[in-house]
């Protein structure tokens, strides 16, 4: 088997194993069937290169690809539902394709033209593919490889591995935010990959969010404003490999020891600069191996590596209270994907705004509900 087929073995045998009533090897050895239209959104939302293919009104073909900022200014899920809803119904599959444009494009005269004429071929053939199997546009998701010069050749960028290591904390009874960037370290530069969170309001907060069975475990955040579009969902028992409340993530795509050892550094970075805030840090991806690891076989096991606490003293009242200052701003962002749910003449009555009040009048006072009335209004 080559490097990039091994990759897409572990990736399936994962997915099975982890979810094995919503997720199903599919025709091929390169593709999954998802009996759940909602893993499916959300596999869209989080694997930012995935994309479903559109037709457009001249014939050509483009890629829709489903990202969800979070707020209440941006657009919402529901949003998405009243324009494609064919989106959120029936059986779903998704692919794993070879993208035919290199990770660094082409480069050169005509370069431009090159790569616009070779997308629309790609996007003719996977068209041509699905017309064949008697499958729909809104039916596949298709999740790229690439071509990497470095070294490594063909396999997935980080992104899907943002989706895969970010559902071992959700598994694990976490919320977790994709590339959260902490206020104390804001105008540095650091961005981490991933953060989970499991402070005791937080966890309150999901535990009844399960017990209403809205959740399954944990969740991700952007998987909190679809509560009201697809329902309750079936119970699954959570394992935690560690009792840490905040946990910060650097995912690489590779476990090439020069990328494991950048990400290392990055890794190091997040935790000097956000001193304080996360307990532990990770590195993510596939086949990486050592301490502090979130990472897969060949087969789709699991392999996790418990990390060593960062804070090894006692945070003093300062750093306690930069903390607790930073946890407020993750709690808010988790009330605002809630009251998603609700649309904005409930939240309006909710936080008793009148229609004459301003966008941070309104914003200010969803933040400042309490998680059980949010949630008991759900």
């Amino acid at each position: 088997m080559s490097s990039i087929d091994i990759e897409i073995k572990s990736i399936i045998g994962f997915l099975t194993k982890s979810q094995p009533e919503v997720f199903h090897s599919g025709d091929t050895s390169f593709e999954l069937r998802v009996e759940d239209p909602r893993e499916l959104i959300l596999m869209a939302s989080r694997i930012k290169d995935s994309f479903f293919l559109q037709r457009l009104e001249d014939g050509s073909f483009d890629e829709l690809h489903l990202t969800f900022q979070l707020g209440l200014a941006s657009k919402w899920v529901a949003d998405l539902k009243n324009g494609s809803p064919s989106l959120f119904e029936g059986k779903k599959y998704v692919r794993f394709i070879n993208y035919w444009i290199p990770m660094r494009g082409y480069e050169g005269k005509g370069a431009e033209y090159r790569m616009a004429k070779r997308l629309q071929d790609q996007y003719s053939s996977l068209y041509n593919e699905l017309r064949s199997s008697g499958r729909e546009l809104t039916e596949v998701l298709f999740v790229p490889y690439y071509w990497y010069s470095d070294g490594v050749g063909n396999q997935f960028s980080e992104d899907i591995y943002h989706y895969l290591v970010g559902r071992v904390f959700r598994d694990m009874g976490y919320l977790v935010l994709d590339s959260y960037t902490p206020s104390i370290v804001t105008g540095r530069e650091l961005t981490p990959d991933l953060s989970a969170f499991k402070s005791s309001k937080i966890n309150e907060a999901l535990e009844q969010l399960r017990e209403k069975g809205f959740i399954s475990s944990g969740a991700f955040l952007e998987e909190l404003q679809m509560v009201d579009i697809f329902g309750r969902v079936k119970q699954t028992p959570s394992q935690s490999l560690t009792e840490a409340e905040n946990i910060v993530v650097e995912i690489k795509r590779s476990s090439k020891q020069y990328i494991v050892t950048k990400g290392s550094d990055q890794l190091r970075s997040y935790m000097t600069e956000a001193y304080g805030f996360y307990d532990e840090g990770y590195l993510g991806g596939p086949f990486i191996e050592g301490k502090g690891i979130v990472s897969f076989s060949e087969n789709g096991d699991i392999m996790f590596s418990r990390a060593d606490s960062i804070t090894k003293k006692p945070l003093s009242e300062n750093w306690r209270r930069l903390r607790e200052i930073q946890m407020h701003d993750v709690e808010a962002q988790m009330k605002l994907e809630l009251l998603k749910n609700l649309g904005l003449p409930r939240v309006s009555e909710l936080c008793k705004q009148s229609g004459n009040q301003t966008y941070e009048q309104l914003i200010n006072a969803c933040v400042n509900l309490e998680f059980d009335q949010i949630i008991s209004a759900l």
